[in-house]
């Protein structure tokens, strides 16, 4: 299950001892100001930081009891990696990158018109749109985001339920999408994310989280049908709301890659020449549902460029 990130306005202090690059530990008579953090469901960000050294770190704190002056944290949160801290460094509680919009959040100039802002309420598709392999399932754009509800099917990797449509026609592009999967951890495959059909031979391209294990770009012969990966990486780096891209730098070639902040980009697979494979003639997202496994895929926004 995912934590609940706790605010508590705008906390600061300084350590009271020494923290080491991997300590989980921290310690300052300021954290008594920070309200209690259930281990289990909860966290807040705290910066840590050297203005002299111009250095950084956010860590996660997920256990506080109230009034205490010692916290257990987290280390290398949001894109930082775990540095040795001296007594009497400074930190504070407040806002970080990832509670404000990035750049990528906010829509730029070049759309090519395919842009999703799930800004209204409605049950049915945004204009343009259509089901493949659709069965019972359904779509609900409200609050800000549209939801695919998919049908559940037995076997591993069955019931993937898409929305697409046309293909952008330019040469090069990029489709984005920021997207929460929910699911129950531990159950069979569950899928969401972009997706590259061939509407003639059924062929497709899945592109985001496996479950909670791992963010790849497999190829599948038939909706549910299994060829073989592309890419693919541990998705422990990643949180359960992330963005997805998938660029076409060439005629046939594609880039794939994940972030957590829309900022910094990993590479899951770069330079994928499909062409052996099917050529895609349509762009769109994806949720399945494996028996039993009660998957739904949430969608901030959608854009190409």
């Amino acid at each position: 299950m995912a934590r609940t990130r706790i605010r508590a306005g705008y906390v600061f202090g300084t350590l009271s001892a020494s923290l080491t690059s991997s300590g989980t530990t921290m310690n300052g008579a300021a954290l008594a100001r920070l309200p209690a953090i259930d281990s289990t469901n909860e966290f807040c960000a705290i910066s840590i930081h050297d203005p002299t050294a111009g250095t950084y770190e956010i860590v996660y704190v997920t256990a506080h009891t109230a009034a205490a002056t010692s916290a257990t944290i987290v280390r290398g949160r949001e894109g930082t990696t775990g540095v040795a801290w001296a007594s009497g460094d400074a930190w504070l509680h407040g806002p970080t990158y990832k509670e404000l919009p990035s750049g990528i959040d906010v829509a730029r100039e070049g759309n090519l018109g395919y842009d999703l802002d799930f800004d209204g309420y409605s049950t049915s598709l945004p204009s343009g749109w259509g089901w493949t392999n659709q069965g019972t399932s359904t779509f609900v754009q409200e609050h800000g985001a549209g939801t695919i509800y998919p049908q559940s099917a037995a076997g591993v990797d069955a019931g993937f339920r898409i929305i697409d449509r046309a293909i952008p026609v330019e040469t090069t592009w990029e489709a984005v999408v920021k997207m929460t999967t929910t699911w129950v951890a531990g159950t069979s495959n569950v899928r969401a994310g972009i997706i590259l059909r061939d509407s003639a031979s059924g062929k497709l391209i899945t592109f985001g989280p496996l479950k909670e294990t791992l963010i790849e770009n497999p190829k599948w012969t038939a909706p549910g049908t299994f060829s073989a990966n592309f890419g693919s990486t541990a998705q422990g780096s990643f949180d359960r709301t992330l963005y997805l891209r998938i660029k076409k730098t060439a005629s046939t070639t594609y880039d794939f890659s994940a972030s957590n902040s829309g900022v910094s980009w990993l590479d899951v697979d770069a330079a994928r020449d499909v062409s052996a494979f099917f050529t895609p003639d349509s762009l769109g997202l994806i949720c399945s549902n494996p028996t039993a496994a009660k998957a739904c895929a949430t969608f901030h926004w959608f854009r190409v460029r």
